[in-house]
């Protein structure tokens, strides 16, 4: 910035932010209600239809109007009464592309960035390195109208890309309150044709120059300050798998079958053996009696009304049936069973 003297009010920041008109059942937000009231439902639509909106934003606070990318082929006319210069774009799934890209690059950024220009300095647009960013056309048109490109480096957007850090946050949360509360006045999901028109009226309120201020300043890129990240940004990603792993004082495997049991073939030993797989079974064993504190004495606890024996349950008169619940009780009294294999030597 400072060989090219690029002022402040040429520094761009864009991103696609995928909306849709629904959201899963996860519930965040919690509801207070008193007591004594009935079960309240919220509507709420479950449309999870993607809509990619290309937002960019300026470091003193401005934002450009954005681009939307609506999946299928049919247009509504709806969409283009809001504001005639936002650019409307169509993919089979909703997804951005190389060639749509490059349309909003020719399209939507040139034209808005050059009506904004200051002076005759380069203009900077900062970006994350997804493919679509990078494509020949879309450098081509850059030499040609004097815009100099960023790629962030990668997996650095969470904390160096503005619009990630300090604006999408925002938008998002306001668009998903936006849903719920159409659903609410109108006891159905907002409609297709209506998107651009809600977008814009929660964007206009939520993206303010403010908060997009704020995101350059956490970057540390309005102003410049590479102080603001601490060491423990700069550390290792920590280990992370989709398996389970267990301490080792947690019991053996429950339920193998006998042909997955390995068969002891060392015979040189004297008259019995066993197979690795058993002493780890008996160490497994020790280790989970070791969980508990104390040992359960069954002999001196029935009668007591703290375990039951096979033999109590099965002597109860008709009055006594058990029912279901009862039943399930004593299957949770049950001391656990470690399954073990022992040799025919044995």
């Amino acid at each position: 910035m400072e060989e090219h003297k690029i002022p402040w009010e040429h520094v761009y920041n864009m991103d696609e932010k995928g909306i849709q008109r629904g959201r899963r059942s996860v519930e965040q937000t919690k509801y207070i209600l008193h007591r004594s009231e009935r079960p309240v439902y919220k509507l709420r639509s479950a449309n999870l239809e993607l809509v990619t909106v290309i937002e960019c934003v300026r470091a003193d606070g401005e934002s450009l109007k954005p681009t939307f990318i609506f999946p299928g082929k049919e247009f509504h006319k709806e969409w283009f009464e809001v504001d005639p210069d936002i650019l409307i774009c169509m993919s089979p799934n909703g997804w951005t592309d190389d060639a749509l890209c490059a349309e909003w690059f020719e399209h939507s950024f040139i034209p808005q960035a050059k009506a904004k220009q200051t002076c005759d300095a380069p203009i900077l647009l900062i970006y994350d390195g997804h493919g679509s960013h990078a494509t020949p056309a879309l450098v081509e048109l850059a030499l040609k109208h004097n815009i100099h490109l960023f790629c962030l480096p990668p997996h650095t957007t969470h904390k160096l890309q503005p619009l990630d850090v300090g604006v999408f946050a925002q938008l998002a949360d306001a668009w998903t309150k936006r849903c719920d509360a159409v659903c609410t006045e109108t006891d159905r999901e907002m409609r297709r044709e209506d998107v651009v028109r809600e977008y814009m009226g929660v964007r206009q309120a939520a993206i303010t120059p403010q908060l997009i201020q704020s995101g350059f300043r956490a970057c540390g890129l309005n102003p410049l300050n590479p102080h603001v990240f601490k060491p423990e940004d700069f550390a290792p990603s920590k280990v992370t798998s989709i398996h389970a792993h267990f301490p080792q004082s947690f019991p053996c495997t429950i339920g193998r079958s006998q042909a997955e049991l390995p068969i002891s073939t060392d015979t040189g030993n004297s008259g019995s053996s066993r197979t690795d797989s058993e002493s780890d079974r008996g160490q497994d064993t020790n280790l989970y009696d070791d969980l508990f504190e104390q040992d359960l004495d069954e002999a001196s606890d029935i009668g007591t009304g703290n375990v039951s024996s096979d033999e109590d349950w099965g002597s109860g008169t008709d009055a006594e049936v058990l029912d279901d619940e009862l039943s399930m009780r004593y299957e949770a009294t049950r001391p656990p069973v470690v399954a073990s294999h022992c040799s025919d030597n044995i």
